[in-house]
């Protein structure tokens, strides 16, 4: 049974490691986050193209952390947003990264995975301080620009990390679902990128 990922306010949550794998996924993972990591200008560092390798319980978790801090962000733009596009698009984000969440549960749970720590993993502070920006930025047209800029860095971020986990992943099921995921992410990054574009020429 897939127990309840510990997450922060706005964090991503999937899962870990199939019992049939455990003698390999019990090792210590090596590698550290990369020292290139970037920065949103919602502050906070995040890991904007590599972390070191993964086993899949830690890629779960990650995947995870991400679906679940989209979802957390999406609600606050539907609560403070003041374009119809901006809500539209929130919207979107809950309805997808809902999915993908469940998704990867049922994988977890199908696999018998257990929870199990990233060696490197800066998603859940980012996601914590991206919260924070987004709590302190003023309802309305801020809001809507400050929640854009990080959707489109976060989606690139994540995009990034399925093309390197992809590689990564052991078990064919993680391959697949890390696979049809990255249309999504690549789908939700342009639409972030065309809205905050229209946001800019409007400003």
């Amino acid at each position: 049974m897939l127990r309840t990922l510990h997450v922060g306010v706005a964090t991503l949550a999937l899962s870990s490691l199939g019992a049939c794998t455990q003698r390999n996924d019990a090792r210590t993972v090596g590698g550290r986050a990369d020292s290139s990591l970037g920065t949103t200008s919602t502050g906070g560092d995040v890991t904007s193209s590599t972390v070191g390798p993964q086993g899949d319980a830690q890629i779960l978790v990650m995947l995870s952390e991400a679906d679940e801090a989209e979802i957390a962000a999406a609600r606050l733009a539907l609560q403070k947003g003041a374009r119809a596009s901006v809500k539209m698009f929130a919207r979107q984000m809950i309805a997808d990264h809902t999915k993908m969440l469940e998704k990867g549960r049922s994988l977890a749970n199908t696999l018998n995975l257990s929870t199990q720590s990233p060696t490197s993993d800066s998603l859940v502070k980012h996601a914590q301080q991206e919260t924070q920006t987004l709590n302190r930025a003023a309802p309305g047209r801020q809001f809507d620009k400050v929640y854009l800029d990080a959707q489109v860095q976060d989606h690139q971020t994540v995009l990034s990390l399925l093309q390197q986990f992809e590689g990564q992943a052991q078990h064919p099921e993680l391959k697949a679902l890390i696979t049809g995921a990255e249309p999504t992410v690549r789908t939700h990054l342009e639409q972030a990128r065309h809205l905050d574009g229209q946001l800019a020429t409007q400003s």
